[in-house]
């Protein structure tokens, strides 16, 4: 049997290599790729500009309103009405 196994000496003997972990991994092999970390900028651009969009008051533009219903916070109605009133002369 000692030829199969190796002989424990105690506890802690065995020295146990601890993995990076997986989400750094995938961070360190991206920041090595320059099209890939490009990339992310875009999308976090393009995110940026989503949020920014959402937080705008919008209104009549050219005569079309590019706001959705959903989107709209409570005091949008007064406005909307307001731009009516507004756009119609």
């Amino acid at each position: 049997m000692s030829a199969v196994l190796p002989p424990i000496a105690g506890p802690g003997a065995i020295a146990r290599a601890r993995s990076e972990g997986v989400w750094r991994a995938a961070w360190s092999r991206m920041r090595k790729d320059k099209v890939g970390v490009v990339s992310l900028g875009v999308v976090l651009l393009f995110v940026l500009l989503i949020v920014l969009m959402y937080l705008m008051p919008m209104g009549i533009v050219g005569g079309v309103y590019y706001l959705v219903r959903s989107l709209r916070s409570p005091g949008a109605k007064a406005r909307e009405q307001a731009l009516k009133q507004r756009a119609s002369g």
